[in-house]
């Protein structure tokens, strides 16, 4: 994330303390995918803190190209995958199920694209304006990230949850703040807001366990 080890860090151990408490809301199997978001954040997070130190103080060769891979690879494949299945994983409308595992089909395909280039091609980090830059090529660029939004942010606006299509509000409004003021890095910085917003999650799920399990133990019997 842009500005210091320090600020991914505590954004890491902010996550850590939410995901814990967004798990304590899970009460059914099918929420599960959606309650471990925040604390994948904060591995993230966790991640890039020790991408940073590693800027002052390098560290094994080994160790810098793994935590390097691991960061671009939950930002481009991981999420552009998972988000697709938790949103589908709890949603109870027929025709917008069948949406999602659409959306789910583009989101692997779009996922494993990023994935190739980025282990069969050099990956190299630099800080940028006081933010952390991942470079590594991949063809077809704007169609890529094209593709890449309408998996997850079209999940997320899919969804019959309300919390969720805030959520996925709030990864608009994250990307345009991140890719207008934070050109070179925005990847980075994209994923630091939409970690901070996932606390929503928390709020879906409290939410869903409140007013809506008796609808989808109707639909979705153990």
């Amino acid at each position: 994330m842009c500005f210091s080890a320090s600020a991914s860090f505590t954004a890491s151990a902010v996550l850590t303390v939410a995901g814990v408490v967004t798990l304590k809301q899970v009460k059914r199997p099918q929420q599960f995918p959606l309650g471990i978001i925040p604390l994948i954040f904060a591995i993230q997070q966790a991640v890039e803190g020790w991408i940073w130190l590693m800027q002052a103080q390098p560290a094994p060769t080994w160790l810098e190209s793994l935590l390097a891979h691991i960061f671009p690879f939950i930002a481009y494949t991981f999420w552009t995958i998972w988000v697709v299945f938790a949103v589908r994983k709890i949603e109870t409308d027929p025709l917008r199920r069948k949406i999602l595992s659409v959306l789910q089909v583009i989101g692997i395909a779009v996922g494993l694209f990023f994935l190739y280039f980025m282990i069969s091609g050099p990956l190299h980090v630099e800080i940028i304006n006081h933010s952390i830059h991942y470079a590594f090529h991949f063809p077809f660029y704007a169609q890529s990230q094209w593709l890449y939004g309408i998996a997850i942010i079209g999940a997320t606006l899919v969804s019959s949850h309300k919390l969720v299509n805030i959520f996925g509000i709030g990864l608009i409004v994250s990307y345009n703040i991140a890719r207008f003021y934070f050109t070179p890095t925005y990847p980075s910085v994209f994923c630091f807001f939409s970690a901070l917003i996932s606390v929503i999650i928390y709020l879906q799920l409290r939410f869903a366990h409140r007013f809506q399990w008796r609808h989808w133990s109707a639909q979705y019997p153990d």
